[in-house]
């Protein structure tokens, strides 16, 4: 996070505080799950012994189970689903406080120049528990039905007595052992000491893992929009604790898309794991900088302890920060070497971005097809005829959902590529435009109280700076040396500029894009910037009629905004003021921003006129 040290301290402490509050609620959902296990383990029990005939075998167990299983799927469906969606909105309530600096922002519509929703978030955690509730009931049924096996096998095999002679179960005892078996599904279990019994190990599996899952969907979703997100591994911290947790909580911060030195992307590593990760956004720390460990953040239990480190007591060498290794084009590249390279790269990574979408497509279609059958093999079980038919089908069952399983994690590495894609091709183009000066934008932020309320403008500042020529800058300055003065407004105006004051009015929510969009505007201040918009403006739109923007707008001053229409992207574009000022420059940054390589492509003229005030070439 791009944070003052103190806020990052602070952002620490709130992570850690976010945490604890999460885990305390998902104990106590544990404890109610198993609670709710317990129940159905018992009424699982008394259904199996109900299907058991007096003297049986193990295909007429097979029968039986079988049948116990069908009729208590729904109910244990119910169970699974209702106890993982707390966990998974338990888990996300967690993540949005661990991050609520960046990510309550990224939940305003105009921070990214897209909405992110937690509304989302959760529907997409509920759609993914729903998709494997079936793959997660096989596997316990098929666990509990191991046990059950082993205690019919153990009575028929008997007991070898002391005078050499073998004694067995009579079927009365076995029944009797596997109806206390299920309702001591309460008694201690081999493994973790912090597991009571099975219903609880059931518990802490399944919630974790529903929590666990849906943070790092939201991780993923968060790196979609354009944030770069890291996770931890965060463990307990008492002598329970497994060497296997201990080594990933060693790995510290690391990428969302990593796996952890275990191999997992998150807990629970084993059945029973109670670890949980942390979350944080990474790129906006590392602008600032600074050395990460200039604060020493300690916890013990429920306190946390901030302090500076002893060897930064001198202040901060920022000589010693990382070396900008970033690609850097020459100033003197022709606008038509710009263009083209830009083209070349748009079209590549859009070959790449649709051929892995046809792919895409290709499996969902699978997968809906595979669904349907499914669905098929669901409607013939309520309706089977023989015991035979009955184990086939629930056999069917079980292979075409590992089969939906397969296609779905295929599915969403696939989409994590798609992403990938699409940003590497935005990321790669801004490296294209790039000066190779280092100057930057200036600009007065004294109004605004803090870097949690200026990063945005920040950044806007360093793209803008990165790809403007030098005399843009000093042209924009003028030979009083202007800066570029922000006024703070409250929270919803619409943000404006006054090119002749050099100044820009936003609240704290204007995102990077309307930043960028604004300091187009504080361009045109330069009289040869203004000159050239003015001649573009006039070119594109000569013969065009003046047209309502937004019709019918409740605002009166907006409904009566006209523009001149003319092939702009944006009708915006053409807005004309009357005074001599237009948007060309303006909305020209803000596409260039937020979609390179379409603007080229769709507006070669907007697109080179843009690259010309950038590199002062107003000819």
């Amino acid at each position: 996070m791009y944070l003052i040290p103190f806020l990052e301290a602070t952002a620490e402490y709130q992570r850690l505080k976010a945490f604890r509050q999460g885990e305390i609620t998902m104990i106590s959902l544990e404890k109610s799950m198993a609670t709710d296990m317990a129940r159905f383990f018992r009424h699982q029990g008394n259904i199996l012994l109900q299907y058991l005939p007096e003297e049986f075998d193990d295909s007429d167990f097979q029968r039986a189970w079988d049948r116990t299983q069908l009729e208590t799927y729904l109910e244990f469906r119910d169970l699974l689903l209702k106890h993982k969606r707390r966990a998974a909105y338990t888990c996300l309530r967690a993540l949005e406080n661990e991050l609520s600096i960046p990510m309550q922002e990224a939940a305003k519509p105009r921070t990214i120049g897209t909405k992110i929703s937690f509304d989302d978030f959760d529907e997409e955690a509920y759609r993914h528990i729903e998709q494997y509730a079936g793959a997660r009931i096989s596997q316990i049924d098929d666990s509990t039905k191991k046990d059950i096996r082993e205690i019919i096998a153990k009575g028929f095999k008997g007991e070898l007595q002391p005078d050499g002679t073998t004694k067995y179960k009579t079927h009365q005892q076995i029944a009797k052992e596997i109806k206390d078996k299920f309702e001591d599904f309460g008694a201690p279990v081999k493994g973790p000491s912090h597991i009571r019994n099975r219903a609880h190990l059931v518990a802490v599996t399944e919630l974790r893992e529903a929590g666990e899952t849906s943070k790092q969907l939201a991780r993923d979703k968060m790196e979609a929009k354009g944030w770069q997100m890291l996770k931890r591994w965060i463990n307990m911290g008492d002598d329970r604790v497994s060497d296997g947790c201990i080594e990933n909580g060693n790995a510290g911060w690391i990428d969302s898309r990593e796996s952890f030195p275990s191999g997992h992307q998150f807990p629970p590593r084993f059945p029973g794991c109670r670890c949980g990760t942390g979350s944080r956004v990474g790129d906006r720390k590392e602008r600032s900088g600074l050395p990460d460990d200039r604060w020493i953040v300690t916890r013990r239990g429920d306190t946390v302890v901030i302090k500076q480190n002893p060897k930064y007591a001198a202040g901060y060498d920022k000589s010693n920060a990382p070396a900008d290794n970033s690609i850097v084009t020459q100033t003197g590249k022709s606008i038509d070497d710009l263009y083209n390279k830009v083209v070349e790269v748009y079209n590549k990574k859009r070959d790449e971005y649709l051929e892995l979408k046809a792919v895409i497509n290709k499996y969902e279609i699978e997968l809906k097809n595979t669904q349907a059958l499914l669905d098929k093999v669901d409607l013939d079980l309520a309706n089977y005829k023989t015991s035979q038919e009955l184990v086939d089908l629930t056999v069917k069952k079980v292979d075409i959902s590992e089969e939906i399983e397969k296609l779905s994690r295929q599915i969403a590495s696939d989409k994590s590529r798609l992403y990938e894609i699409k940003n590497y091709g935005k990321a790669e183009i801004n490296e294209i435009l790039k000066t190779g000066e280092k100057h930057k934008l200036v600009a007065h932020l004294g109004e605004f109280d803090s870097e949690r309320e200026t990063y945005r403008i920040r950044e806007a500042l360093d793209y803008l700076g990165d790809i403007t020529d030098k005399r843009v800058v000093d042209g924009v300055r003028g030979a009083n040396l202007d800066i570029i003065y922000y006024k703070k407004q409250p929270i919803g105006t619409r943000a404006s500029a006054e090119p002749e004051m050099k100044t820009i009015n936003v609240d704290i929510y204007a995102d990077v894009s309307t930043n960028v969009h604004e300091l187009g505007h504080i361009y045109d201040s330069d009289p040869k910037i203004k000159q050239f918009a003015e001649a573009f403006y006039k070119r594109r739109t000569e013969g065009e009629p003046l047209v309502l923007i937004y019709p019918g707008h409740p605002d009166p001053d907006i409904a009566k905004e006209v523009a001149r229409k003319d092939k702009f992207i944006n009708i915006y574009t053409g807005k004309e003021y009357g005074r001599g000022y237009y948007e060309v420059t303006s909305m020209g940054l803000q596409h260039l921003y937020e979609m390179p390589g379409e603007f080229a492509i769709k507006d070669p003229d907007h697109f080179k006129y843009i690259m010309k005030v950038l590199r002062y070439d107003l000819t």
